[in-house]
């Protein structure tokens, strides 16, 4: 039995995740993946057109959460530095999705801003993508395997899991596997974890 916590570097063009198990002394990365969306053909209108990306960016970013059974989300935060409306109404929309997703799948997620992931990930504030990417690769080897493009968002994601590892959210799973694994005795009972101050049930196999 895993409890797994879902880091996103969150886009409206490319969302990096990437899906850790969380153990009492440490994290481990069990997988990661990008969704990607590029504006549909035609002649439509662009706001038609986005209503269609955050379509399938819901899609894919819920896929990779209820495939990995996500209890917890940890997001980098967009906070701005955008060269246009364009792209500060892209952030606004990305950031929107995150929160909906978070708010009806009841996970709790926990933010933080680029400045913590450049200090988690390069022990400075002016890292820039290639240098997080290139320590993120040394840490965790395996997202080599993808296209450069997808890896800087999948390596945002790991740098904000780094970032998060003393955060609330990183304690709190810790403190529930913790419970779990003290009860040697249980069978498919159903146990109560508690989400933002909602009980919810699951079904929890033999350990």
């Amino acid at each position: 039995m895993h409890f797994r916590i879902v880091a996103i570097d969150v886009g409206f063009r490319s969302t990096g995740l990437a899906a850790f198990n969380v153990y009492p002394n440490r994290l481990e990365l069990a997988e990661f993946d990008c969704v990607h969306t590029e504006p549909p053909p035609g002649k439509r209108k662009k706001a038609l057109k986005d209503v269609d990306r955050i379509q399938r960016n819901i899609d894919g970013i819920v896929a990779f959460l209820e495939k990995n059974d996500a209890m917890w989300m940890v997001v980098e935060l967009p906070t701005g530095g955008s060269k246009s409306s364009r792209a500060a109404r892209a952030m606004g929309m990305a950031t929107t999705m995150i929160v909906s997703i978070a708010k009806l799948l009841e996970i709790q997620a926990e933010w933080y801003e680029p400045i913590d992931i450049k200090r988690a990930a390069c022990d400075k504030n002016s890292a820039d993508k290639e240098e997080v990417m290139v320590a993120m690769a040394e840490i965790f080897p395996e997202i080599l395997v993808l296209p450069k493009g997808q890896m800087e968002h999948v390596a945002d994601a790991c740098a904000c899991m780094i970032a998060a590892q003393n955060g609330e959210v990183v304690k709190h799973a810790k403190k529930v596997y913790g419970w779990f694994i003290g009860e040697k005795d249980v069978q498919e009972e159903t146990c109560v974890l508690h989400k933002h101050g909602v009980q919810q049930e699951r079904h929890l196999p033999k350990v």
